[in-house]
């Protein structure tokens, strides 16, 4: 059903292109932290100009974007790169660079960049351990020997940033997860991480490899490649 749909799909798109309307729906499956500061920006952009386009999307943990560009049932995501399946051909690739986020009145809000080392024994309000970033968190504490002081943890990073926001703590993030817009209010700040420890990964735009797509969904992708990934490392 789901692949007859999809041949319906692609045959309007067809139509569409021929008399050169742009239309249909781009179906997406993306991880949260580029939603609000990249996604949904340059979504919001794409449908000024493109009236008639429509998106249907769904925020999840990595593995389920690569089960969903798997199953066919989108046309794109966007996830941390980890474990990517055979089929799953990458469309860009973004170095991913870590903050520690945490209020203006922290002890270490000052400092021009933090280490792993440097966390240890401060109170820190953390992704649980289906995100990637917790995972790589985990990782670097026994690389490092030592043990985070973890006392909050959260499964939604925009909550996560509140809770740092109303009870103090530090958390980590992908430093695409806070907007310059954030930062601008003075509310929050961002140090970069920085050391021998310090987290490496990368967060890619894919498909399902050899996915026929449609007009709107090619169109799209194309402009979302010319959008940097907002970053403040």
């Amino acid at each position: 059903m789901r692949n007859t749909l999809r041949e319906m799909d692609l045959a309007k798109s067809k139509i569409q292109e021929i008399h050169g309307l742009m239309a249909g729906t781009v179906r997406f499956a993306t991880i949260e932290g580029v939603m609000r500061t990249w996604l949904s920006p340059a979504i919001a952009r794409f449908q000024r100009q493109h009236e008639q386009v429509t998106f249907s999307g769904t925020v999840t943990g990595s593995p389920a974007v690569y089960d969903q560009l798997s199953s066919d049932a989108v046309d794109i995501g966007v996830a941390m790169e980890v474990d990517l399946p055979a089929d799953i051909e990458v469309i860009e690739r973004y170095p991913t660079h870590f903050i520690a986020v945490a209020r203006p009145d922290h002890p270490l809000a000052g400092c021009d960049s933090i280490t792993l080392e440097a966390l240890v024994g401060c109170s820190l309000a953390m992704l649980n351990g289906s995100f990637l970033t917790r995972q790589l968190v985990n990782a670097a504490s026994v690389r490092i020997g030592k043990t985070f002081r973890v006392i909050f943890e959260m499964d939604n990073i925009e909550m996560l940033k509140l809770h740092v926001l109303a009870n103090g703590g530090m958390t980590i993030l992908p430093s695409y997860a806070i907007s310059q817009v954030e930062l601008s209010r003075g509310d929050l700040v961002a140090i970069p991480m920085q050391g021998t420890a310090c987290l490496a990964c990368s967060t890619v735009l894919c498909k399902r490899r050899d996915r026929r797509m449609t007009h709107a969904a090619r169109a799209f992708v194309e402009t979302l490649c010319t959008v940097p990934m907002t970053t403040h490392p």
